[in-house]
């Protein structure tokens, strides 16, 4: 049985809460320990607890798992490391997690064998989860989703379904045996269990009888109690007959001399196996460990990822920075011009009064000038009026005269300009004035709207003094009625007691409301996170969905994928993750394409060549083996006395048998003696379409090699024919060589279209598992089962968070309703 390195306890509560185990590490690396506890402790409870990782829901000392833990407000998580293998390490985790349901005690059970340093060994199962800055038991839909994503990620990780399958798992895989630690329930059933375990054992016949036969018993299939015992009673008079045990000894030595020789050869099979195991062992840990460094690699790949987004998102909040900065910047640059301008507008309505004030005093200058020459021109004109009635009319008169109407004009001229600048002067004035009367209208409006309201004012204040007149009437009314005695009493010495009575009651419902409105407050605060988490919840759930659909979309494909595989070749049917041969299915299919174009070019050509014969030779009667000279042979015929081709002068003269003697009667051309030259100078200007070498001999030369009894170059062998050369000298052969080679075309014809198709469904399928590997990364399938591991955890948070807002707001509404009775 493998020795335990690991013990795990989280959540582990018992006696009523008053002590547990949180997250505890048990560390034994298979070595033997103890456990010190004090009388009362839970030593039962941890020995307990810690036979569930291998009996599920088994009882100790009459008590019940169920009554044993507190399991109310959560699962009970335990595990146990166990070392299977020393060199090199190699780890087996066994986990249960305990949870109560509406039938009663249920589990998940979990096993997953691993190398030493892996990430998902015990310490690293997620028992615990981080919460508000703290560390949470894992719920049973928690630990569920990791247990399912392991066994999903992990070919060895396991996930039984049942205790029965969970036991035979352990026994069958692990060599965890169950009636073993049955045996350790049994001793620590009770204080002292382990002397009380071998009271009935004192003698050797009672440990014998007692305790070792039926341990024996138990562990070996097909025994009843007290069959051992009953077996030895049988055949105990068989060891009395010590004579015919001797001789069936000596035979028996002589065969266990034959079976030492099969011992050896054994012994050696065993050596090899297990030279074989370790190096198996040591291949499946460079496995593990390259997928190990390929998954590290794989995170530090997705971090640089993260890094470089989180870089990017950075950079993004800086170039807003940087453009709200210029923004910011031309803003006070905009208030700056708008200041500088609005000085500027000052400085030009300044300066526009400083030029209507300079215009003012330049044309009143100029009417004081005016007004002065005009006072200088009548002096001037009643001087000359005078003078020229002194002298009377004479030339200077006359002069005088016209020096007057030039004068009168140069006033006139000057009297009109005057008059205009006064009438324009008048027209602004006019202006004003009309303005100054709009404005002295509105004025006396305003007056009389104010009139009304100000007579309102006069009647409410004789209503008011009505009042108070009634008021103080009522005053004393209320005195009488309010006080036992008016005459002794007065308001003014109840009052005090009323004030403080109503004090005090003010300051009750001041203190009320105020918490009404602290409530209030709280309220509207959940209830704006409660609406907020809600809108979360929606798109957390939306995002979850979309990650599973995202999930099984790929496995979909993936199990598609699998199943076109497998009918492609039946040793990938047993491929549960592609990606765990990727390289070697790429290999596989450049390969089997490879070979398969290479055969195809083989049957093509074979397909060629007996098509080629076909089309050369489907219309020849008789057999020549150059097409092309055989149809000039039919054109030459009548330019020539003699003609005819070698194989058919042998048909001719009933001679098939010589071919095999002189092998080119299938390119020889027979004509007469005195035409060879001829025949053979045409066939030299046709020489370049020639398909083979023509032999043109006379029919005295034929004649002489048909009486030849021994074939040409006979010793060296010179000449070697295509094996239909000679068999289509007979005409009915010949036909029959064409079928032939016709069903044989059509036969290679068919085999080369299925092994076309065979490629394209190759490189089809072998397009569809590279667009695959494309579309789904190894990385893009790990992101995918971490983002719905991922969302789910957030959904749940957010559930939760919605549940405790939802609460704190009914609460709130009760408090505020009690109050407001």
């Amino acid at each position: 049985m493998p020795a335990i390195s690991k013990i795990r306890f989280t959540n582990v509560v018992y006696e009523d809460g008053n002590k547990r185990y949180n997250d505890e590490m048990f560390q034994f690396d298979g070595h033997n320990g103890a456990i010190l506890l004090e009388n009362g402790g839970g030593k039962t409870v941890f020995i307990q607890t810690a036979i569930q990782a291998v009996l599920p829901h088994s009882d100790l000392a009459g008590r019940k798992m169920k009554d044993t833990l507190s399991l109310e407000n959560g699962p009970a998580h335990l595990a146990i490391e166990w070392i299977l293998n020393e060199r090199p390490r190699r780890y087996v985790v066994t986990c249960v997690s305990l949870f109560l349901t509406a039938t009663g005690l249920d589990s998940y059970r979990y096993v997953y064998d691993y190398p030493a340093l892996d990430a998902d060994a015990i310490d690293q199962i997620p028992f615990v989860k981080p919460s508000g800055g703290k560390l949470r038991s894992a719920d049973k839909g928690e630990i569920y989703d990791y247990y399912q994503s392991m066994t999903a990620k992990r070919m060895n990780a396991k996930m039984p379904s049942s205790i029965k399958e969970y036991k035979q798992l352990l026994e069958k895989d692990y060599h965890i045996i169950a009636t073993e630690w049955e045996r350790i329930a049994k001793i620590n059933g009770s204080e002292g269990g382990v002397e009380s375990f071998f009271d009935d054992c004192k003698t050797t016949s009672q440990l014998f009888d007692r305790l070792l036969i039926p341990t024996v018993e138990d562990a070996m299939s097909g025994y009843e109690q007290g069959e051992f015992a009953e077996i030895f009673e049988s055949h105990r008079d068989s060891f009395k007959k010590y004579k015919e045990l001797r001789e069936k000894i000596e035979e028996n030595q002589k065969i266990l001399s034959e079976l030492d020789h099969y011992v050896h050869v054994f012994a050696d099979l065993d050596a090899k196996q297990q030279e074989y195991a370790a190096s198996q062992a040591e291949a499946k840990a460079y496995w593990f460990l390259s997928n190990e460094q390929k998954e590290e690699e794989s995170l530090k790949l997705a971090e640089h990822r993260q890094q470089m987004t989180a870089c990017e998102q950075k950079l993004l909040l800086l170039i807003q920075k940087r453009d709200a900065l210029n923004i910011a910047k031309q803003k006070q640059e905009q208030s700056t011009l708008k200041t500088k301008l609005n000085l500027v507008e000052e400085d030009v309505e300044r300066i526009e009064v400083q030029v209507q004030t300079t215009k003012q005093l330049y044309y009143s200058l100029r009417l004081a000038a005016y007004k002065q020459q005009w006072q200088q021109a009548e002096e001037r004109m009643n001087y000359l009026k005078h003078e020229l009635e002194q002298f009377g009319s004479s030339k200077e008169e006359d002069e005088l005269q016209a020096l007057w109407s030039g004068n009168g004009g140069q006033i006139k001229s000057l009297f009109t300009s005057m008059e205009l600048a006064w009438q324009t002067e008048e027209e602004r004035l006019k202006q004003e004035e009309t303005s100054y009367q709009h404005t002295l209208d509105l004025e006396h409006t305003v007056l009389k709207e104010l009139a009304g309201p100000l007579e309102n004012l006069n009647t409410q204040l004789i209503e008011h003094k009505s009042i108070i007149d009634a008021r103080e009437k009522d005053r004393e009314n209320l005195r009488k009625q309010v006080l036992a005695n008016p005459a002794v009493e007065s308001m003014e010495g109840s009052l005090r007691d009323w004030i403080q009575r109503d004090q005090k009651l003010d300051d009750s419902n001041v203190r009320l409301l105020q918490r009404n409105k602290d409530l209030a407050a709280e309220k509207e605060a959940n209830s704006r996170a409660f609406d907020l988490v809600s809108d979360r919840l929606k798109m957390a759930y939306t995002d979850r969905a979309n990650a599973e659909t995202d999930l099984d979309v790929f496995k979909k494909a993936h199990h598609t994928l699998l199943s076109e595989l497998a009918a492609y070749r039946s040793s990938w049917g047993r491929l549960t993750f592609v990606y765990d041969k990727q390289s070697s299915i790429e290999e596989q299919f450049r390969d089997d394409i490879e070979k398969r174009r290479q055969e195809r070019e083989d049957d093509l050509l074979k397909e060629r060549l007996a098509f080629r014969y076909i089309d050369d030779y489907k219309n020849q009667m008789t057999f020549f083996a150059d097409v092309y000279v055989a149809g000039l042979q039919e054109k030459w015929k009548n330019q020539f006395s003699l003609l005819e081709s070698g194989i058919h002068y042998l048909q001719g003269q009933g001679l098939h048998h010589l071919v095999k003697i002189h092998p080119l009667w299938s390119i020889t051309l027979i004509t007469t003696e005195e035409e060879v030259s001829l025949l053979a100078n045409k066939l030299r200007q046709v020489s370049e379409d020639m398909q083979f070498p023509i032999q043109v001999i006379s029919s005295q030369e034929a004649s002489r090699l048909a009486n030849m009894d021994m074939p040409m170059a006979a010793n060296e062998k010179a000449w070697i024919e295509p094996q239909h050369w000679r068999d289509n000298v007979d005409g009915a052969l010949f036909e029959d060589w064409k079928q032939t080679i016709y069903r044989k075309g059509l036969e290679v014809q068919s085999k080369r279209l299925a092994k076309e198709q065979d490629i394209q469904m190759t490189l089809d399928l072998q397009t569809t598992f590279l667009r695959f590997i494309a579309l789904y990364p190894l990385e893009v399938v790990q992101e995918y089962e971490r983002q719905v591991a991922q969302k789910r955890d957030e959904v749940r948070s957010l559930e939760s968070q919605q549940e405790q807002y939802k609460k704190s707001v009914k609460e709130a509404e009760l408090s505020i309703e009690q109050h407001s009775k």
